[in-house]
């Protein structure tokens, strides 16, 4: 909020809203709701998404995981389903959960064994892992000298006694509607954004005072307009 020429009162607005809306708000929604311009309504939604950035030491996960991949960026017309192939714009995003508790994702350039092990080694706790489930891609075999690793065949089955990424899955679920229902659409240059936000609500789910916590990282949030633009 540094050196904003909007009221508090809109400012504590938007904060709320953005903490209630299960799948996001829109900027044009905030915008016809606070009485704002569009630039301005978008603008602060960002600079509200900078404090929900994780702190990559202290929310590292632990435990017995989860882990899955998915593709943001919409539907494309002629390249069928599954996973993209070359031709594809849509962005990788990787994903690891706690069973029954906190999600940590990011935007990755491929879904390669090597970026998954940096992904693993920036989103978890490697010597606090008790083991990983995952699906079968080659990809993640990278994980089998490392962890205890189970994966389950989705061509057969998709839980196989304790062995299922049920939990990440549900992430992508409410990922996914709230991009397509809300935003319909998300650059790639702004889409570490959005997970920061989606990431911070899930991860503060059951929080009673999620508002409170919110408003209290807002004190030291800076981010320049010239720099998100730029």
């Amino acid at each position: 909020m540094h050196k904003t020429r909007v009221s508090l009162r809109k400012w504590l607005y938007a904060v709320y809203l953005i903490c209630e809306s299960k799948k996001g708000i829109s900027a044009k929604q905030i915008e016809r709701t606070i009485g704002v311009s569009y630039p301005t309504a978008w603008f602060m939604m960002h600079r509200i998404r900078e404090a929900m950035k994780p702190d990559v030491e202290a929310d590292a996960l632990f435990g017995t995981l989860e882990m899955d991949e998915t593709y943001v960026g919409g539907k494309e017309r002629g390249l069928g389903v599954g996973r993209p192939g070359k031709r594809s714009k849509k962005t990788a995003v990787l994903g690891i959960i706690e069973r029954g508790g906190r999600v940590r994702c990011k935007a990755v350039p491929n879904v390669g064994a090597g970026e998954i092990m940096d992904f693993a080694a920036w989103a978890t706790q490697l010597d606090a892992i008790d083991v990983i489930y995952t699906d079968q891609m080659n990809s993640y075999r990278v994980f089998d000298q490392v962890f205890e690793h189970k994966s389950v065949n989705h061509s057969i089955c998709y839980i196989d006694g304790d062995i299922h990424t049920n939990g990440i899955e549900g992430f992508w679920s409410l990922l996914k509607r709230g991009i397509n229902g809300t935003f319909h659409h998300i650059s790639a240059k702004h889409i570490s954004r959005y997970l920061d936000e989606f990431m911070w609500r899930f991860n503060n789910r059951e929080n009673g005072s999620i508002f409170e916590a919110l408003l209290g990282r807002c004190e030291c949030m800076h981010l320049a307009y010239d720099g998100l633009v730029g």
